[in-house]
């Protein structure tokens, strides 16, 4: 079964919007983080970093997709986002890192990038360490 969650994110362009927007996002991939963690202590799952995962761009226009960690190891690709989550499930997993979160941000008018906020504070993101350019 693959549930389907429609949330209109992103559509009120005030600040006090875009505030709501990121934080409801954060919050539903912490959630799928941990949903993430219960399937790396369920089914042994690798790293997403020894999985031979690469980042890929989402295609514009699609919608956004948020995929569990087994569909990233399955499909040998994520964005930003899906790579996040799968990372910080891994860390609160295996008791690496419990306090990891996914953290988002803005890079430009219309862009974000979600990241891994360890708890010491440090900023880790597995899209560049999984091939994505710039940033």
């Amino acid at each position: 079964m693959n549930p389907v969650l429609v949330v209109n994110l992103f559509k009120d362009k005030s600040t006090r919007g875009d505030a709501f927007s990121i934080t409801s996002a954060e919050a539903i991939l912490n959630g799928l983080a941990k949903s993430n963690a219960q399937a790396v202590r369920l089914y042994g799952l690798p790293s997403i970093y020894a999985g031979g995962v690469r980042y890929k761009r989402e295609p514009r226009g699609q919608g956004e997709r948020w995929k569990g960690i087994r569909a990233v190891l399955r499909d040998g690709f994520a964005d930003c986002d899906d790579l996040s989550a799968a990372r910080v499930g891994e860390l609160i997993a295996t008791g690496a890192d419990p306090g990891a979160r996914v953290h988002i941000y803005r890079t430009g008018p219309s862009t974000l990038h979600a990241v891994v906020m360890r708890s010491n504070g440090r900023i880790e993101d597995p899209s560049r360490k999984l091939g994505m350019r710039g940033r």
